[in-house]
């Protein structure tokens, strides 16, 4: 139901739109200047910066004081940029060495082994430590940080951990399974992360409303991943990567086998989950997951759970557009 909805609501034309409203997006010169540092080493181009500007807008919904809005802005940011970092040597560098030494950088960069580290990883490393010096920086100037503080490692441990996970499985196909896609890969969106530090910010944070607010995180994190395998397992496959739950749901139902993907058997894949309901499946899920995050709709103040809900709409109708979604029938 909520889903045929969502159909009603947003179609190709209307998406196209916000494609063109995040190229439009200005980025702050603050931004910027990160952003240049890190393309004299990484991989994307602007788009996927004005994305997480754009996405981060529309699902920002704990309501903070105005003067903490711009550190907040850039600590977002920053974390993003973090995991583009690791992301990226995690699925095309494929270069375990360094991946492992920049998941020490949050919190243990003693540990890290530079001597082993060629010219252009020992770069890599010095771009992502001066980012973490600055994200811990702004967050430690938080009223909040000390309550919080054990809580956001916790966090940023489970982000380390969902990409850890996928580099794992792309290195070990044999593991891929719905169970464990759904428990782990959802934390690499990051998005339980953002409001932790968004309760950071708040002079009187009631402890009673955490656990709440974390149930809403974890589903709207599942929302956003599923929404991102809808759009890009395609692709995926030319990059021979097979970490999308849209993988793990066409195993575990027997629609494709492991020999399959071992041989990247690319035509004999899609056709034969394009032939299926996964897709269907994935966005039930995440209907089911946006009634239950609209339960909690004026239970919280200082939520504004609707317009959340909306902006979660919005980025889903980007995914979808992006893979063309809107030109088939899926409900």
């Amino acid at each position: 139901m909520v889903v045929n909805k969502f159909f009603k609501k947003y179609n190709c034309s209307n998406s196209v739109e916000e494609i063109k409203n995040i190229e439009k997006i200005r980025i702050p010169l603050k931004l910027r200047n990160w952003i240049n540092e890190y393309e004299k080493l990484g991989l994307r181009n602007d788009f996927i910066w004005k994305l997480f500007i754009s996405v981060e807008k529309e699902v920002n919904y704990i309501l903070v004081p105005k003067k903490h809005k711009t550190s907040l802005n850039e600590v977002q940011f920053l974390i993003a940029m973090y995991i583009v970092l690791i992301d990226d040597i995690a699925d095309h560098e494929n270069n375990n060495k360094l991946l492992k030494a920049l998941f020490k950088v949050p919190f243990s960069q003693n540990n890290i082994n530079y001597n082993k580290l060629n010219k252009k990883e020992l770069e890599y490393i010095k771009l992502t430590i001066k980012i973490w010096k600055r994200i811990n920086e702004i967050i430690s100037s938080y009223s909040g940080y000390l309550m919080l503080k054990t809580i956001f490692e916790y966090d940023l441990e489970q982000m380390i951990n969902a990409v850890n996970y996928d580099y794992i499985i792309n290195n070990n196909r044999f593991l891929i399974n719905r169970t464990e896609c759904f428990l782990y890969s959802p934390h690499s969106m990051k998005f339980v992360i953002n409001p932790t530090i968004h309760l950071m910010c708040l002079s009187k944070l009631d402890l009673n409303d955490v656990s709440s607010i974390r149930q809403i995180d974890w589903r709207a994190q599942k929302m956003l991943r599923i929404g991102n395998w809808i759009s890009t397992w395609e692709r995926e496959i030319d990059e021979n990567d097979f970490t999308s739950g849209v993988f793990a749901y066409a195993i575990d139902s027997e629609i494709i086998n492991l020999e399959e993907i071992k041989k990247n058997k690319k035509k004999l894949i899609i056709k034969k989950i394009k032939n299926s309901n996964i897709e269907k499946k994935l966005l039930s899920e995440w209907g089911k997951n946006y009634t239950a995050i609209l339960n909690y709709d004026k239970k919280i103040k200082y939520l504004d759970i609707k317009c959340f809900l909306n902006g979660l709409e919005k980025i889903l109708s980007l995914e979808l557009m992006r893979k063309g979604v809107f030109n088939e029938k899926l409900i």
